[in-house]
């Protein structure tokens, strides 16, 4: 049996609640509709996302675990589903479909391995940190995949694929080759990828040995060939005020030809609010109005939006919260509903800007 009932769910509530014996507890969320706590009667907590179909009936998404994912975290991941379902996308749909495939298609060579792995970590169902991969990061892995991986040992068979195979690779990307005498076949060395092609081998085989694909990792144990060095700048003060001054003025900034170069005003409010609060530029586009209490002067950033997967309150002072609310302001316009996110994008409102929009 399940008990449910609908209340403005604090994050206090959502720790004090307790198992029933013998009965489910569902509490719906009254500010973020759809959102649910399911509690089992054995005290496992969870956050779902009840929705209608397009095709009938309310499926019910399992967004992530109750004791590890904040409210306001739980909030904005609401929020942002609830926008791709607004666009016609199905995600508890989607998450069958890809579970399915997994298992009923055969994965034979490297390239459909590397298919099945970046399949099953976008639906949910590989998060070797407990976490799914940002999209972002996803983007990325699958654009050195088809740039490095995939022409090289992409149709070699899933189980031949050898550790010589993989370190020929990575000596090849690492010393590159300037002098061949075929134009086309000439490549730059590359060490700075070497180790994230490395790393993408190694994932995507270490999601395959929990499926039971393959019965070894060929990426494993060989040693990286790039030093990673962290890069460290720092502006001066002069550099500071001039980004200010350019951001409060976008409509006069020139080029160094004369030319006028045009930057959004929102964008130049995020720009400030990463200089501000000290915020990287994909924590700063991606700002969910569900993520912020402006009353407090707070932003708590998801965990699902944080390099290291967990959530980050954020003070804001008097100055971000009159930022804010200008880029609110100009994000809602003249449309009747509130925006989900402070940096809406101008083709999409249901989804943020991008990071790059700040470069």
């Amino acid at each position: 049996m399940a008990k449910a009932a609908t209340k403005a769910l604090t994050a206090t509530s959502v720790s004090s609640i307790k198992a029933q014996p013998g009965q489910r507890v569902e509490l719906r969320d009254k500010q973020m509709p759809g959102l649910c706590l399911r509690v089992t009667d054995r005290g496992v907590k969870s956050w779902v996302l009840r929705y209608r179909s397009r095709h009938g009936g309310q499926p019910r998404y399992k967004i992530g675990d109750a004791t590890r994912m904040t409210l306001v975290a739980a909030r904005a991941e609401a929020a942002r589903l609830k926008a791709e379902i607004a666009d016609g996308n199905e995600p508890a749909a989607e998450r069958k479909r890809v579970k399915e495939a997994v298992a009923a298609e055969p994965v034979r060579t490297v390239n459909e391995l590397l298919d099945a792995y970046f399949a099953a970590g976008s639906s949910g169902l590989w998060k070797p940190k407990k976490k799914i991969k940002r999209p972002q990061t996803t983007a990325f892995e699958q654009r050195l995949a088809d740039r490095h991986i995939r022409p090289r040992l992409g149709k070699k068979l899933k189980d031949e694929l050898s550790r010589a195979d993989v370190r020929a690779l990575l000596r090849d990307m690492y010393i590159g080759d300037t002098e061949n005498a075929d134009e086309d076949m000439r490549r730059k060395p590359i060490g700075s990828q070497t180790n994230r092609v490395q790393a993408i081998i190694r994932q995507a085989y270490n999601w395959a040995m929990s499926e039971d694909l393959v019965t070894t990792n060929p990426a494993l144990n060989i040693q990286s060939l790039h030093t990673e060095v962290k890069r460290r700048r720092i502006w001066t003060d002069d550099e500071l005020a001039r980004l200010w001054s350019a951001c409060e003025a976008p409509n006069e900034l020139r080029d160094e030809q004369g030319e006028r170069v045009y930057v959004a005003r929102s964008t130049a409010i995020a720009i400030q609010l990463c200089a501000l609060l000290l915020q990287r530029r994909v924590e700063v586009s991606g700002m969910a109005v569900a993520e912020l209490n402006l009353k407090e002067r707070t932003w708590e950033i998801a965990p699902n939006r944080m390099k290291g997967g967990r959530a980050q309150m954020v003070p804001l002072p008097s100055k971000a919260v009159e930022l804010i609310e200008e880029a609110l302001a100009l994000a809602q316009g003249e449309d009747e509903d509130a925006p989900a996110f402070v940096f809406p994008s101008p083709r999409d409102k249901g989804v943020p800007i991008t990071a790059g929009a700040l470069t």
